[in-house]
């Protein structure tokens, strides 16, 4: 619910973020001790690719998507790997402009 907040505000005519920092406080906290390892190793991943592409939108979506196959990876309850799952695919859906751009070459790189 709070993601979806975030993304979809009623106040702002349902233009919001794209979920990304907000899904990350979220899944923080989702499962005690692992999930705390789990988002800082995505936050190191969104950091390297962020300097390495040079693409916020590159990283914030591959460091989203790394949290669920982590989840998994680690054996955690099924119901937290699909939560993350979705909430990864809505941050992924969220950034379609963004891989679209990418495409096409027109992505604005961070300097």
């Amino acid at each position: 619910a709070v993601v979806i907040g975030h993304n979809y505000p009623v106040w702002l005519k349902f233009k919001g973020g794209k979920g990304i920092a907000t899904t990350y406080g979220t899944l923080f906290f989702i499962w005690p001790y692992e999930s705390f390892a789990v988002v800082l190793l995505c936050g190191a991943i969104w950091f390297a690719l962020m300097k390495l592409t040079r693409y916020v939108s590159v990283a914030s979506m591959v460091s989203i998507v790394c949290i669920s196959v982590f989840f998994a990876m680690l054996g955690a309850p099924k119901e937290f790997t699909i939560i993350a799952a979705i909430l990864g695919a809505l941050c992924v859906f969220r950034h379609r402009t963004n891989i679209v751009r990418l495409i096409h070459g027109t992505e604005n790189r961070l300097k």
